[in-house]
């Protein structure tokens, strides 16, 4: 189910007026994007600043929980699961991200707005850099509990450009403090990879912060790809 908040004007909504009764339906029930919500049309969210991801205003009746706490705690309950445990993990894990992406300033001007985006069960996210020979990866190892993003170079010829560039591209991404991850320029395969990666405590960490780590890291790998490339 589209979100009714989702891309929309202010002006479509009505002027808040009370409180919401919200109904969140389990995960394998939503026919589109993970733990959607449906707000009752007469009611409507007061003193609250509206936004796109409405994920931060609206709660579970008149003092029950912020949906967005409602889906950490549902990916913290879900990771490291059984298989079916995994792709639910992964669809609601990259549902919340592309709302943060959709929110960040700037995102949609250089990756394109994700708003829009069909569930990704996924352990990758793809995004595209106006660029034929790379792109980005958003990245997610639900089992190993690590988060990271990185550069895909389709060839040798346009990894080579970045890898004789070691030192000035890892001074750059040490200020990210995640862990650098460099394929071997000589590796028996046509693709290679420059990967950025975290630990990522599900169960602690605040999800926006992860979610914001990961756009920093695209963000300085397209810078990247634009000064080397």
């Amino acid at each position: 189910m589209t979100r009714p908040w989702r891309g929309a004007n202010r002006s479509t909504f009505p002027e808040p007026t009370a409180r919401p009764t919200l109904c969140l339906r389990p995960l394998a029930e939503q026919d589109r994007r993970s733990l959607a919500c449906e707000a009752r049309a007469e009611n409507t969210v007061a003193d609250v600043t509206w936004a796109a991801e409405g994920w931060k205003f609206w709660r579970l009746g008149e003092n029950g929980s912020i949906i967005d706490e409602v889906r950490s705690k549902y990916l913290t309950e879900h990771v490291n699961g059984s298989t079916d445990g995994t792709r639910t993990f992964r669809i609601a894990f990259w549902d919340g991200f592309y709302d943060h992406c959709t929110n960040k300033d700037g995102f949609a001007d250089v990756f394109n707005d994700p708003a829009d985006r069909a569930e990704n069960s996924d352990a990758w996210a793809s995004f595209g850099i106006n660029r034929g020979d790379c792109n980005l990866d958003a990245l997610l190892w639900s089992w190993d509990k690590l988060v990271g993003a990185e550069l895909y170079c389709r060839s040798r010829e346009t990894y080579k450009k970045v890898f004789d560039r070691r030192d000035e591209v890892e001074d750059r991404l040490s200020k990210l403090g995640g862990e650098i991850v460099w394929d071997e320029l000589d590796a028996d395969k046509k693709s290679r990879t420059l990967t950025v990666k975290r630990v990522a405590d599900f169960g602690d960490s605040n999800l926006s912060e992860l979610y914001e780590w990961m756009v920093e890291c695209m963000f300085a790998l397209r810078n990247i790809a634009v000064d080397m490339l």
